[in-house]
């Protein structure tokens, strides 16, 4: 009945330490466990800051899309503008000359004129 006893305490004895050592690896697990969901939770914050910039950089990319549209509206108008501005330029140049030509014409005839009286006079 003795080595029955011993037998059954081997056996214990056996599971004790099997127990024990599962135990120790629950516990290891559970450490690992605990480290990685401290690691997810500091991923997800720093998934929702890229996220919350992400966020700021479309708004930001929006705005200047907007920006970009009313310069470009600006440029056209400005080129408009410029042509317009242009075009009456070459339209004041083309009177200047006309101009300059009539004031040719006249300052040829007062000379004729001038020396018509001049002749008459003499």
């Amino acid at each position: 009945k003795v080595s029955q006893l011993e037998e059954e305490l081997k056996k214990l004895t056996e599971t004790a330490t099997q127990q024990g050592e599962q135990l120790s690896e629950c516990e290891e697990e559970r450490q690992q466990l605990a480290r990685t969901t401290t690691e997810n939770s500091a991923l997800k914050q720093a998934l929702n800051a890229v996220n919350t910039e992400l966020d700021s950089t479309k708004k930001q990319l929006s705005t200047v899309e907007t920006n970009i549209v009313a310069l470009q509206q600006e440029l056209a108008e400005t080129q408009e503008q410029l042509h317009e501005t242009t075009q009456k330029r070459v339209g004041l140049q083309e009177s200047m000359k006309r101009i300059e030509h009539s004031n040719q014409d006249l300052l040829a005839k007062l000379s004729l004129a001038h020396e018509t009286c001049a002749a008459q006079v003499a």
